[in-house]
């Protein structure tokens, strides 16, 4: 049966723009922001080659769509971020037309009046385009992903449901076309199908009073699913497996707590508020809530209930694809996960009103105060994604003045103590820092630039506190509870050792280390600071390969090993430490016993010679002195230290190393 669309196409088109208009209205702070983490890494990439082809398949995933609409952003924009905010900004108010035209005709199978229909599904997309949890999709350039994918799904749900009143084939192609750009887009779409599956069994039937489905519409269905295979068999082929389910490291109690986690953010915006409901287990209220309205309208409004029930199913089953990552209750991070999701809620939640309120005046107020509350609570988000691109850009612009100022040659390393990883949840630095300066600062060469660690922030301006210990050991703490440590820094040696770490603090000690001066630098309050240069080791170093350490040994032991320096090594000095039943002045100034003089062999040492090929002198490294039991008192029994001294023709002298024997 089908059914004719009850507004024409000019006060259809007026709504597309009101959409739009709101959705520049909305999002008009972010318009401002600068790139941010994966935006620098995805427009780097694309700055560089200049070739959508060639990027098609990113790391992990399957995403030409993503990597293309950022190639023609990058024409039209060039590396300006306000370009790339407005093609998110209209992309989701595209989505939100569409919620809108879906709702509309999802609501004409209820048989509302014409009035009615209208306001309802106009309320839903005003409630799609403000959802409190949009921020991280719409605000974060590179949460683009998302957005595009639900463009596309909803324009293949359009079409699907266009197909389902006419039977028309070119609505039907145009439905899994738009199936594959969205999978194309974002690989958490593969439940799509199943979410068609979950409409024609509650819906259509109940609706249309279908009795027999014709060969059409089976095969119309099969489509989806084979599509859905081919996906997959691309991805193996690729070695692209989609990841949505590739770890499942959660665990399952793990997914279950983490889709519990989505499905409360679905309903109250981040805050200690939503924190606390869950630790006290007081979400579970709102479920048995939930239940006693589902039943209420079972038993009132019974031929509303399949709508109802394909709703909350849907935007369930939207949530499964990340439950392996979930989503923050404090603050803005993971809410991307919601994005499809909420296409489903939105109109749930305008539907159920409409349902259970009588009085249309009324309807009307709680629909409005649940979109003025979404829009608070989203325009709070975007403040975050304002300041993580004000500190992007603060942090980007100091770290190149500074590092323009570095040495930066073959014998230079510049060692970064911390970088601001996300700001209450809107990132910063997750990722793309050396991306960003070789997009913005080409000419700043970051080869030997080392990142230690990254920190999540409670606020643009908090103080990080550097403390200088002495030594080349340095304490960072981040004072705030609410800010911690996201990626943990680790021993790099020889060049420094991480001697402590917890969530918010940890102690670093640097060394220094043979012809390679350091940089240290520290970030604070928008500004990279110097706070320590360390100047390259010289003179000789090398090692004891022979005893090993607490060897026993006989009455007649070889000790030898390597040696190098910036120049010749001209002597190596072997000495021992005092024993009980040694004469009297047989110790040295040093405190020690003087052996002998190891014996410095010229090409002993090819393996030091391949390793060590740009030093000089380098095939005269191996040196060998054989030591006698008369070097020690004869009724010494047990252990012996052995220390071994290198000395060079600039004067230089090192210990090179200890050997502890056993006699």
């Amino acid at each position: 049966m089908k059914r004719d669309f009850p507004f024409d196409k000019t006060f259809i088109c007026f709504i597309l723009i009101l959409f739009l208009v709101l959705g520049v209205l909305v999002y008009a702070g972010t318009m401002k922001s600068f790139f941010v983490s994966d935006d620098f890494v995805l427009v780097d990439a694309i700055h560089s080659t200049n070739n959508p082809f060639s990027l098609w398949v990113v790391p992990r995933f399957i995403r030409p769509i993503v990597t293309f609409s950022f190639f023609i952003d990058h024409n039209l924009w060039g590396i300006h971020p306000a370009g790339y905010h407005l093609s998110n900004i209209i992309f989701h108010s595209a989505n939100s037309f569409l919620v809108f035209m879906i709702c509309l005709m999802l609501s004409q199978g209820l048989v509302w009046r014409k009035e009615r229909t209208f306001r309802i599904s106009l309320f839903t997309g005003l409630m799609f385009l403000v959802f409190a949890g949009h921020s991280e999709s719409v605000s974060w350039i590179s949460g683009r992903t998302d957005v595009l994918a639900v463009f596309f799904t909803l324009l293949s749900f359009f079409f699907y449901l266009r197909f389902r009143e006419s039977r028309r084939p070119l609505a039907a192609s145009l439905s899994i076309g738009f199936f594959i750009l969205a999978l194309l887009s974002k690989e958490s779409i593969i439940v799509y199908p199943f979410i068609l599956l979950i409409y024609n069994i509650l819906v259509w039937k109940k609706t249309r009073k279908e009795k027999k489905r014709n060969t059409s519409t089976g095969l119309f269905h099969c489509g989806f699913f084979v599509t859905l295979g081919f996906y997959f068999g691309l991805g193996t082929v690729l070695k692209r497996f989609t990841p949505v389910f590739e770890s499942f490291d959660a665990g399952f109690a793990g997914m279950m707590q983490n889709l519990r986690m989505l499905l409360v953010r679905m309903i109250f915006p981040y805050g200690s508020f939503t924190e606390k409901l869950v630790k006290l287990n007081l979400d579970f209220l709102v479920l048995i809530f939930a239940i006693i309205l589902f039943f209420f309208i079972w038993k009132k409004k019974k031929e509303r209930l399949p709508v109802v029930l394909f709703l909350l199913i849907s935007s369930v089953a939207a949530l499964l694809p990340p439950i392996n990552f979930g989503v923050s209750l404090v603050n803005s991070e993971g809410e991307r996960f919601l994005y499809f999701a909420s296409v489903f809620f939105s109109m749930l939640v305008v539907m159920v009103v409409e349902s259970l309120i009588m009085q249309k005046t009324l309807k009307s107020v709680i629909i409005g105060v649940l979109v003025v509350v979404n829009l608070v609570f989203l325009l709070r988000s975007n403040v975050n994604w304002e300041n993580a691109g004000t500190l992007s850009k603060k942090c980007l612009d100091s770290a190149a003045k500074v590092l323009k100022t570095l040495p930066s040659g073959e014998q230079d390393r510049t060692f970064i103590l911390n970088l601001p990883d996300s700001v209450n949840g809107a990132y910063v630095f997750r990722n793309g820092f050396y991306e960003s300066l070789h997009l913005f600062y080409p000419a700043v060469s970051t080869g030997s630039v080392s990142i230690l660690s990254t920190h999540s922030i409670a606020e643009a301006g908090e103080e990080i506190s550097i403390e200088d210990l002495g030594h080349e050991t340095f304490v960072l703490d981040l004072k705030s509870d609410r800010s911690i440590l996201v990626q943990f820094p680790t021993s790099l040696e020889p060049f420094f050792k991480v001697l402590d770490a917890e969530k918010g603090r940890f102690k670093v000690q640097f060394e220094r280390v043979r012809r390679i001066n350091s940089s240290v630098l520290s970030f604070s309050n928008g500004t990279f600071n110097i706070i320590s240069q360390i100047e390259a080791l010289e003179g000789p170093f090398g090692h004891i390969d022979f005893p090993e350490n607490e060897q026993m040994v006989g009455e007649e032991f070889t000790l030898e090993g390597w040696v190098l320096s910036e120049s010749r090594v001209i002597k190596v000095e072997i000495k021992r430490e005092p024993v009980t039943g040694d004469p009297r002045g047989l110790t040295g100034e040093d405190g020690l016993v003087y052996l002998g003089k190891a014996r410095i062999i010229n090409g002993m040492r090819p393996d030091i010679v391949g390793a060590f090929p740009d030093y000089p002198f380098n095939q005269e490294a191996g040196w060998i002195l054989k030591i006698k039991r008369g070097s020690f008192p004869e009724d010494l029994r047990g252990k012996v230290t052995i220390h071994v001294f290198a000395y060079d023709e600039k004067g230089y002298s090192t210990r090179i190393g200890t050997r502890t024997v056993i006699l």
